[in-house]
């Protein structure tokens, strides 16, 4: 039984290539990708919570959302796959260096040089078309950060009061569960935002709202 097993073994090379598929291993580009991410991430010295999973800025990161008619300002070749990474790419004078690009459901992701006019590590996206972007190190996901807040609150502080403290706006309200969703104005820091909000003492607690599943639409 041992001996057929091996004879089986040995002879799946030959079935698969006459078949037309082979087994391979991971792109070095793939491992590259992982990398550059993991890197960034760590550069950027920005953690937060959201959904009970860690997530960090990547530093550099940006998503574009497809069919915006906006243009990212830079010069960049065809699009690939979160799985077909483009390598670094020489500078251009005045975009700077995309080092890698990629999709995530109907958005265009890219990470940038530091020489790269792009978002700074702790502020807001500048144009709700465009979005930062976080890395789960537990899913190895990338995830797009909504500019939204999640706020839980008890009935010591109204939403209305949150509102005008925060300077924050209401975009969705879920009395029942006591959760509101508030968007954070485009030239302010959210990540700073949330940290007040939850030393506050008004709410029990506020996360931002990131988009991890590629399914769920934004």
């Amino acid at each position: 039984m041992k001996l057929f097993l091996m004879l089986v073994m040995l002879t799946l090379p030959i079935v698969g290539s006459t078949f037309g598929f082979t087994v391979k291993e991971p792109p070095t580009s793939n491992t590259w990708a992982s990398a550059l991410i993991e890197q960034k991430a760590q550069a950027s010295g920005v953690g937060f919570v959201s959904n009970n999973q860690q997530y960090k800025l990547i530093l550099g990161g940006l998503a574009v959302k497809e069919n915006t008619g906006n243009s990212v300002g830079l010069s960049l070749g065809h699009s690939s796959s979160l799985t077909s990474v483009t390598m670094p790419r020489e500078a251009f004078e005045d975009a700077g260096t995309a080092l890698w690009q990629g999709e995530k459901g109907a958005f265009k992701l890219f990470i940038n040089d530091n020489r790269a006019a792009v978002l700074d590590a702790s502020v807001d996206n500048t144009d709700r078309d465009y979005y930062q972007i976080a890395y789960n190190s537990k899913t190895k996901a990338i995830a797009i950060i909504c500019g939204n807040i999640i706020v839980t609150y008890d009935d010591t502080f109204s939403t209305e009061m949150i509102t005008q403290t925060f300077s924050i706006q209401l975009v969705d309200h879920f009395p029942d569960m006591n959760v509101a969703i508030f968007s954070v104005p485009s030239w302010v820091d959210i990540f700073a935002t949330t940290d007040q909000i939850n030393q506050s003492g008004m709410v029990v607690a506020a996360e931002i709202e990131v988009l991890e599943n590629a399914a769920v639409p934004l």
